[in-house]
């Protein structure tokens, strides 16, 4: 994965890899620039934004296990990270989609205005 801004980071995904979910944003939320996901090796952590919403994803080998220590630490760094600079909707560990489209489409597009509702209740 390469490093990018944050408009179009999400365009740097690999689409053969999936994508890794940690938990949802507001789209206004800032870059996790340095947040290192799980796997091995980590991928950085980026923003996939949809109508007001961003999900915090990562790259991830879809035949790779995960679930080491260091993956649930990953997952716990990511959360308690972006956290600290936004209201999160924290997703439990282990939650992998197919691709991009998919965050958008099975995640973002579906539940925008639940977690967008939630969001502001944190906010």
């Amino acid at each position: 994965m390469t490093t990018a801004t944050s408009t179009d980071r999400q365009d740097d995904l690999d689409l053969e890899q999936g994508c890794y979910v940690y938990g949802v944003v507001s789209d206004s939320a800032p870059e996790p620039a340095a947040a290192q996901g799980v796997g091995d090796p980590p991928a950085p952590v980026v923003l996939v934004r949809h109508r007001g919403v961003a999900a915090l994803v990562s790259e991830v080998d879809p035949t790779a296990s995960l679930g080491s220590p260091a993956d649930l630490r990953a997952h716990a760094s990511v959360l308690d990270t972006v956290a600290q600079h936004a209201p999160t909707l924290p997703f439990r560990f282990g939650g992998v989609v197919r691709d991009v489209q998919a965050v958008t489409d099975e995640l973002l597009d579906p539940f925008g205005d639940t977690f967008a509702a939630a969001l502001e209740d944190l906010g």
